[in-house]
């Protein structure tokens, strides 16, 4: 079953997990659902917060076995922070199995800010499209800051076909 949190009205998403001695962990996509794993806003903006500045906090997207995506996405601006424990987003196994960070908007933005490491794998030898992304469609382009000498790894799948990872703005500027 799918394991999902969904905004569909006005207004907007804010998902926080905060605390200065808790782990602030935000996971999508773990523990093999077999269907689509998303947070998804589809007409506001969209706040995603593990961790707030100077604290633990980890953002982590999983493909699966099941044939079936892992996202976090907006239809408007989207805005993705994670603490010292960085963003981890790891292709699946089979086929169609991916994990994004999509901002899906014509107009939008994406703004993604880790204190630690964003690390990108694309999937398994077994199967194909179980990619790893971070996507902005939006006119608004993507910014994407690694504080503190942080590292942006990017690292494609070995074998298949569409297990690759990557970072791309389709339609606007993109800062690294």
């Amino acid at each position: 079953s799918p394991a999902r949190i969904n905004h569909h009205g006005a207004g907007n998403q804010t998902i926080l997990a905060q605390g200065a001695s808790s782990q602030n962990r935000i996971e999508v996509g773990i523990g093999g659902a077999t269907s689509g794993t998303i947070i998804h806003s589809d007409t506001g903006s969209q706040s995603i917060t593990a961790g707030l500045t100077g604290q633990n906090g980890r953002i982590v997207l999983a493909g699966s076995a099941s044939g079936q995506g892992v996202s976090i996405r907006s239809a408007a601006n989207q805005t993705i922070q994670a603490g010292s424990g960085g963003i981890q987003l790891t292709g699946g196994s089979t086929t169609d199995n991916y994990v994004s960070l999509d901002q899906q908007g014509a107009t939008g933005s994406q703004t993604i800010t880790s204190e630690g490491d964003i690390t990108l794998n694309g999937g398994s030898t077994t199967g194909n499209n179980n990619y790893a992304q971070i996507n902005a469609s939006g006119s608004g382009g993507q910014s994407i800051t690694m504080i503190g000498g942080k590292t942006l790894t990017v690292q494609g799948g070995i074998g298949g076909s569409g297990n690759r990872a990557q970072v791309e703005a389709v339609n606007g500027a993109q800062s690294i």
